[in-house]
């Protein structure tokens, strides 16, 4: 140990392991971005090629395929879809919106909407990326409305 009391070979081994492992990030960062690069320089041709092929296709209205959200503690699989055709058949003129059935999913749940709000909106923004995905597939249709008023009605039971 030396005179002010620190212990300076262990100091330089932690030192050169820091050093060592900044240089391995900023390879890795500089490797990721050229990987980027190369994403982006396809998909400039890849759109340059479909105009070509067809200038009507409206490029913009294509969606974006997102990451699928991550899995809640709270329903199982398909449990969200069980509280959505529930709704659709206890409601009145069998439509619904997400809050209606975010606030049946808590109560199924012994959970208190009006009390656990994190949790009603966590419900609720999965039940609504569930009836996207559903109306994707043609089981249910949005009538009117954005978020989480928007009214649905099910199509098929």
């Amino acid at each position: 140990m030396s005179d002010d009391g620190s212990n300076h070979q262990s100091n330089k081994i932690t030192s050169n392991e820091l050093i060592r492992r900044r240089k391995d990030l900023i390879f890795e960062i500089a490797e990721d971005e050229k990987s980027l690069q190369r994403k982006r320089d396809i998909l400039f041709h890849i759109t340059d090629t479909i105009k070509a092929i067809d200038p009507r296709v409206r490029l913009e209205a294509i969606p974006a395929r997102h990451r699928r959200g991550t899995k809640s503690p709270y329903f199982a699989h398909g449990e969200i879809s069980g509280f959505i055709y529930d709704a659709g058949r206890e409601g009145a003129d069998h439509t619904f919106t997400s809050n209606e059935v975010a606030t049946l999913a808590m109560r199924a749940k012994s959970l208190d909407p009006e009390t656990k709000l994190a949790e009603f909106k966590d419900f609720e923004n999965r039940i609504r990326l569930q009836l996207n995905a559903m109306r994707r597939d043609q089981t249910v249709e949005k009538l009117d409305g954005r978020g989480r008023e928007a009214r649905w009605r099910l199509l098929k039971t």
